[in-house]
C-alpha cells in the first residue's frame, strides 16, 4: 500500500533532519595512513532522538538512545591501530570505554586514543 511506503520515507526524512539540524553528540576518528583511509564516524542529537551518520555517507536511525545507536554500529564501538580519538559531549570516558570492543583478529592489548580530549590507553577484550 502508499501508506507503508510513505512511513519509511518520512523515517528516513526524519534521520536526514537529525543529521542535518541536530548536534553531535559522539565522533570516532580514525587514520590508516592509507590513501582516503580516514574518517570520522558520528552521532547527532535532535529533539530526543539520535542519528548514525557514518563517514561512507550512509545514515541510520533514529534510535532512542545514544547508547542503543553505537552498539548497533561497528564503525562507532570497534577500536583499532587506526583509531584516533572518541569524542562526546554526553558520555563520560569511561561510559565511553565500557561500550568498546576491538576488531576481530585484532592484536590484542592496549590501544591509546584520545577519548573526550584524553589520552588513555584502553585494554579491549
Amino acid at each position: 500500500s502508499d501508506h507503508s511506503v510513505k512511513q519509511v520515507t518520512q523515517a528516513f526524512d526524519d534521520v536526514d533532519t537529525i543529521v542535518e539540524n541536530g548536534e553531535c553528540v559522539y565522533s570516532l576518528s580514525w587514520d590508516s595512513d592509507a590513501p582516503g583511509g580516514a574518517g570520522v564516524e558520528r552521532v547527532y542529537w535532535l529533539d530526543g532522538v539520535y542519528a548514525v551518520a557514518l563517514d561512507d555517507g550512509d545514515v541510520f536511525g533514529p534510535y532512542q538512545s545514544l547508547k542503543e545507536a553505537i552498539v548497533s554500529h561497528e564503525e562507532l564501538h570497534l577500536v583499532g591501530e587506526a583509531t584516533i580519538a572518541i569524542e562526546s559531549g554526553e558520555l563520560a570516558g569511561d561510559e565511553i570505554v565500557a561500550l568498546l570492543a576491538k576488531f576481530e583478529g585484532a592484536d590484542d592489548g592496549e590501544y591509546t586514543l584520545e577519548i573526550n580530549g584524553q589520552l588513555r590507553v584502553v585494554k579491549l577484550p
